[in-house]
């Protein structure tokens, strides 16, 4: 399997419409997951970004080298680890605040039983995006 086919499976298993929507859960531009999943051989990866890269293999619990070499023999691991549940087994911070970003932008979400609005909204995203960036510089 190649990562362009790994790409387009998970993103279908974990139930994402398009990869603009899966690409803002991992936290990567659109177009690079796209370039990703049309991505066929090793010699197009020496011009994809490493970090955008470390994000996708992070997201999926696994190497960068695992990726990039579809060395993924058990998938259904990668499926327990982004089931777009948050539930007590997965204790990847990054994980649960992308969940919950996802949440408020793809379901709704209630603040105390009340329906954010979208303002509201915008406020709680970008500030779950400062935590993130502050613990990934304290990391």
């Amino acid at each position: 399997m190649g990562i362009n086919e790994f790409i387009a499976i998970q993103k279908d298993k974990i139930g994402h419409r398009n990869y603009s929507d899966m690409a803002k859960v991992i936290g990567v531009p659109a177009d690079f997951l796209l370039r990703l999943s049309k991505t066929e051989s090793k010699e197009e990866m020496k011009q994809i970004n490493i970090e955008n890269l470390e994000k996708v293999a992070k997201y999926f619990c696994i190497t960068i080298d695992e990726l990039i070499n579809a060395k993924i023999l058990n998938t259904q691991e990668i499926n327990d680890c982004n089931t777009h549940f948050i539930n007590d087994e997965c204790t990847d911070m990054n994980i649960l605040l992308n969940e919950l970003i996802y949440k408020v932008n793809n379901e709704g979400i209630r603040f105390n039983g009340i329906e954010m609005n979208k303002e509201s909204k915008q406020i709680f995203i970008d500030s779950l995006d400062v935590v993130k960036k502050l613990v990934e510089s304290k990391l």
